[in-house]
């Protein structure tokens, strides 16, 4: 018996022995474990492109942001795990600038489904999995699409073309240039900082070609979202280039008015004969970037005293899933506008309030020339609502109407995936003043002078006109003085008068033909009152008179003249006469000749 227990005792250990061994194998046999996944259960596709713009085989490129569009389609067999990732390794002559993690979302935009790792020390760009329940609801026509940025890598060399293997894409024929297109010989571009994606470093060259310009001045107006980060530096040259010394720009030629405008003179006096000015400066992203364009512009004005130039400016950015790297939504740039009816608006002539939810005064600021009223940027770290309030001072300045309104600006900041984004709502965005000016009133008199007798009043007549319009008349008073009734003036402006003698025809009286020119120039004092300015007033006008003298006159007694027409007799019209009622004879026998031949 004790026999037959041994032999049970040991067939059982060996049956658990086979079991240890076997249950294991049958439970693994039916889980799928995470892994790189090989290239035969997908099909990937790349669509490069540069700054928006599809590659070109066999075309030259300078240092722009090469973004490659990936998509990895899987067969309707293929399961997807948690953890399954694809590896796509970068051609040796791009090269990844920055690590980073994005994480991509489901057709919701909303339901995380994988994520997109790069990696710039192996030059890689790894998607991996993480909502396999996504993929096994959606089962037949998966895929994945992520977007990365690569540069120019530091071993291709300048002028040089390179087969480029680009998986996803085909080979490419591609050639590192640095291009210096530059027509007008100013320009403007810029580079994200390699350090820190939130940076662009801005470059400004001006009279690339040394031309002989003056008056020259360097408007620089840094865009919303952007705002400057760094001091503004520069050299001159005299060719662009050579080696030799440059001048430093003076930093007291340089006034910043803000975070967003800056002008530059150079040289303090605009004068730029035989001299180029190249600028550098750098500024922080402050506000999300159009991923459409996966570019940050910045524009900057140069006039000249012959010409002037508007030129564009934008640096291309690295870009991972269509989201800029560099993107912010925690500050909000409030900006009305400002309206002036009844002359134009000069820069800051108004003074704007930015009041918080508790009342008190963020910053007071005025317009510029164009009407703009911009406050710097309030920083927002929390979600909610925030309602502001925008006053416009009134200063009292003599001649305008001020608008009283509040403009109420709520602020409301929300979290999308831990970024904060923050947007603005106004109830009304201008503020309209009026401005009116006083009448102003001038007298325009003359001097009367008569030589060889006493003067008496209203004795001559003068003529005011300003061209070829009648303005006034007057006579003149016992003393001489010539008054015009006084004229009004509603408007600013010149008026040139001229002042006249009539011609009475008075006996021995010789008058003067002279018009004497009156100028009256109306202008406004800026303080509501038009002034009236009066030049060659009061001219003197001189008559002489003369008395005839004995003997100068013909005393014999005047013949009567001789009648030369003959005397009227009548006779011309009893002839007249005569002949008419002849020829009325005449024409009544013929009717009635023709009367009675008819009958």
């Amino acid at each position: 018996m004790k026999k037959i227990n041994k032999k049970l005792s040991h067939a059982f250990m060996a049956l658990l022995l086979v079991a240890s061994v076997f249950i294991p194998v049958l439970r693994t046999s039916n889980v799928v474990k995470a892994a790189e996944l090989p290239s035969s259960s997908y099909t990937l596709t790349t669509v490069p492109t540069i700054n928006n713009n599809k590659l070109v085989d066999g075309a030259e490129y300078g240092e722009g942001k090469f973004y490659l569009q990936t998509t990895y389609k899987f067969d309707n067999s293929t399961t997807l795990k948690n953890g399954d990732f694809m590896v796509y390794k970068v051609p040796n002559e791009f090269k990844i600038e920055s690590d980073s993690t994005t994480e991509i979302f489901g057709n919701d935009g909303v339901t995380k489904v994988a994520e997109l790792t790069t990696n710039k020390s192996v030059n890689t760009a790894t998607v991996t999995v993480s909502n396999e329940d996504y993929f096994a609801n959606l089962p037949e026509e998966k895929q994945i699409s992520a977007l990365f940025t690569v540069v120019w890598a530091d071993n291709v060399e300048l002028n040089k073309s390179y087969p480029i293997d680009i998986p996803g894409a085909g080979v490419y024929n591609l050639t590192r240039i640095v291009p210096d297109e530059d027509p007008t010989g100013f320009t403007k571009w810029g580079v994200q900082d390699t350090n820190d994606p939130n940076y662009i470093n801005w470059y400004i060259r001006v009279n690339k070609y040394a031309n002989p310009y003056e008056g020259v001045s360097i408007q620089d107006t840094i865009p919303e979202g952007q705002v400057l980060a760094s001091e503004i530096t520069g050299y001159y040259f005299t060719e662009w280039g050579k080696d030799e010394h440059h001048p430093l720009l003076n930093p007291s030629h340089i006034v910043v008015q803000d975070s967003n405008h800056f002008t530059i003179t150079p040289n303090g006096n605009g004068d730029l004969t035989n001299q180029g000015l190249y600028v550098v400066y750098k500024t922080r992203i402050t506000a999300p970037v159009d991923n459409t364009t996966k570019k940050a512009f910045n524009n900057v004005k140069i006039t000249t005293s012959t010409e002037n130039f508007d030129v564009e400016g934008f640096a291309p950015l690295t870009t991972t899933e269509g989201i800029s790297s560099g993107s912010r939504s925690t500050e909000v740039s409030f900006e009305v506008s400002k309206q002036l009816k009844g002359k134009d608006l000069a820069a800051e002539e108004f003074s704007f309030q930015l009041l918080d939810p508790n009342g008190s005064v963020v910053e007071t600021v005025k317009n510029d020339k164009d009407g703009k009223v911009k406050f710097k940027a309030v920083k927002f770290s929390t979600v909610g609502t925030y309602k502001y309030q925008i006053k416009e001072v009134n200063d009292q300045k003599p001649g305008f109407a001020y608008d009283d309104k509040t403009i109420n600006a709520e602020v409301t900041v929300t979290d999308v995936y831990g970024e904060k984004f923050a947007s603005v709502k106004y109830d009304n965005k201008v503020f309209v003043n009026s401005y009116s000016v006083k009448s102003a009133t001038t007298s325009i008199t003359a001097k009367k002078v008569l030589n060889g007798k006493p003067l008496e009043a209203d004795k001559y007549e003068f003529e005011l006109k300003e061209g070829d319009k009648l303005v006034a008349t007057a006579k003149n008073a016992a003393d001489g003085t010539v008054a015009f009734p006084a004229i009004e003036y509603t408007a600013a402006g010149t008026h040139t008068y001229t002042i006249t003698e009539k011609d009475g025809g008075e006996a021995g009286v010789t008058y003067d033909k002279n018009a004497y020119t009156v100028t009256v120039k109306v202008v406004d004092n800026g303080q509501g009152q038009l002034v009236a300015t009066v030049t060659g007033n009061n001219p003197t006008i001189t008559n002489t008179y003369a008395a005839e003298t004995p003997g100068s006159s013909d005393n014999k007694p005047k013949q009567p003249e001789e009648n030369k027409e003959l005397p009227n007799t009548g006779t011309s019209e009893i002839t007249m006469f005569l002949t008419v009622v002849g020829v009325v004879l005449a024409f009544g026998s013929i009717l009635l000749f023709r009367f009675k031949k008819v009958k």
